[in-house]
């Protein structure tokens, strides 16, 4: 993950920016979570809005917590700090086995 997340200038009114990303296969050994797996950053813009063109960051790396529990919290404040505003992630994890695992952080 780069030092700080790709962000844009914002200058615009206060307003509730949801952002939601398919995500998939985050572990390199069980390949999960599957296709179907979203991941959405809920904030209120101060100086930022975060870049979704470049979505490059979301790629695990060893730097990255081993289950996908603690990923959403590792996501959250990557964007917490870049975007210097409180953020909300929530993740809905579809699995192999037909399992959703519904995350959100902070609670």
């Amino acid at each position: 993950m780069p030092d700080r997340l790709p962000v844009i200038p914002y200058e615009g009114p206060p307003q509730r920016v949801c952002v939601t990303i398919p995500v998939a296969h985050w572990c390199p050994v069980s390949h999960e979570p599957q296709a179907q797996s979203t991941l959405t950053i809920e904030y209120v813009p101060w100086h930022y809005l975060l870049d979704i063109t470049d979505l490059s960051w979301l790629s695990p790396t060893p730097a990255w917590p081993r289950d996908l529990e603690a990923a959403v919290v590792f996501v959250a404040e990557q964007v917490r700090v870049a975007l210097e505003v409180q953020v909300q992630v929530q993740a809905a994890f579809v699995l192999a086995n037909g399992v959703t695992v519904a995350c959100r952080y902070p609670i």
